[in-house]
């Protein structure tokens, strides 16, 4: 029989041992609870529950002109370099557009602007936001609440003559001209401005063979947004075409036709969405639903979707999330899945595929 010194051992021990089942009852819970809660089933981060603070979301038109084919007919292989699909965000913020305050000096603004931009003649009011100026040899378009713009040559002097030698002057001369009248926005940073060099075909102009044979320079000015120390790309309906981009000729190259558009996305205002699984964007996209956005041939030269063979199969090689932005205002930017690959048409031709899906879950779309 135990001694009451021996009992009250044994108690204190037992007594201990309970507290610490307790506690790592507790650790354990916390830990489990806190894992699954910063990572999705598909690897995904997830920071807080999204906020999905603007209600359902425009259903997005993505800007292609042709829907993928379905699986029945096209081969659909998914070659990554993991071989699987990349791991996401299980959400990300939605951006709406900020409302546009009533600016009684817009008319002015925007005559100051055309001013500075070579326009000194009166315009013609197309509409109580549109302008028009007209000169010999270019005309100049204008919204004048947004201060976008298209600088458009006659046909005449579309193609000025000269050979493009000099990239560093190209930059700099882009840099300059873009900026003019409006000043050169600050997230054109050099990474995110793309040098095109074309030459003349007729009266289209094609991707030069080498730069020696260069005659037009096009250069485009991308954007970006920065989320949790990620940056994505702000892409048009054409990825490898910005919504700013000017077209240079003759020698070191000077611009003759120039197009300006940046819609003023609030991004400190931000509401966060779900988004669905690439698995899930993946099988839209067999099913015919996916947007192809871009045909590149073997020359690097756009295929025309029109008339277009059929194609065998799609092998896509990578998958990146970028926002979707565009020409024609939309009241929120939103984030767009991106598969890239090759494919090959029934005239055994292969090329380069781009296609679009959207990325936000769909149960906070508004139905088509």
């Amino acid at each position: 029989m135990a001694s009451l010194t021996e009992t009250a051992h044994l108690l204190r021990r037992g007594l201990i041992f309970s507290v610490l089942l307790i506690l790592a009852y507790f650790v354990i819970s916390f830990g489990s609870g806190l894992i699954s809660g910063l990572v999705s089933p598909g690897g995904g981060k997830q920071i807080i529950k999204a906020e999905v603070r603007f209600g359902k979301l425009p259903f997005l038109h993505l800007g292609g002109k042709q829907a993928t084919p379905k699986s029945e007919a096209t081969a659909y292989v998914l070659e990554t370099v993991t071989g699987n699909f990349p791991q996401t965000p299980s959400m990300l913020p939605v951006f709406p557009l900020q409302e546009q305050p009533v600016d009684i000096l817009a008319s002015d603004e925007a005559i100051n602007l055309a001013l500075n931009l070579g326009f000194p003649n009166d315009p013609k009011v197309l509409s109580p936001t549109e302008y028009l100026w007209e000169m010999s040899e270019q005309t100049l378009r204008m919204n004048i609440l947004t201060k976008n713009y298209a600088v458009n040559p006659k046909y005449e002097v579309i193609f000025p003559k000269g050979k493009l030698t000099d990239a560093t002057a190209i930059m700099n001369n882009a840099k300059v001209a873009i900026g003019t009248g409006r000043g050169l926005d600050t997230s054109f940073t050099d990474n995110l401005i793309s040098i095109s060099l074309l030459r003349r075909e007729g009266t289209e102009l094609k991707l030069a063979p080498s730069p020696l044979e260069a005659e037009v320079a096009r250069v485009d000015f991308f954007r970006s947004v920065e989320v949790d120390k990620q940056e994505y790309r702000l892409l048009t309906g054409h990825p490898q075409e910005a919504l700013v981009y000017l077209l240079l000729g003759g020698g070191k190259g000077q611009p003759f036709l120039k197009n300006y558009v940046t819609w003023n996305y609030d991004f400190k205002r931000g509401a966060t969405y779900p988004l669905r699984t690439l698995s899930n964007a993946w099988e839209e996209i067999k099913s015919g639903l996916g947007t192809i956005t871009l045909l590149l041939g073997k020359n690097g030269n756009y295929i025309k979707t029109v008339n277009l063979p059929e194609i065998k199969s799609i092998t896509i090689r990578q998958i990146e999330i970028s926002y979707f932005d565009e020409e024609i205002m939309q009241n929120f930017l939103q984030p767009v899945y991106v598969f890239s690959g090759q494919a090959d048409l029934t005239n055994n031709e292969r090329v380069e595929i781009t296609i679009y899906a959207p990325a936000v879950d769909p149960d906070w779309i508004v139905k088509q």
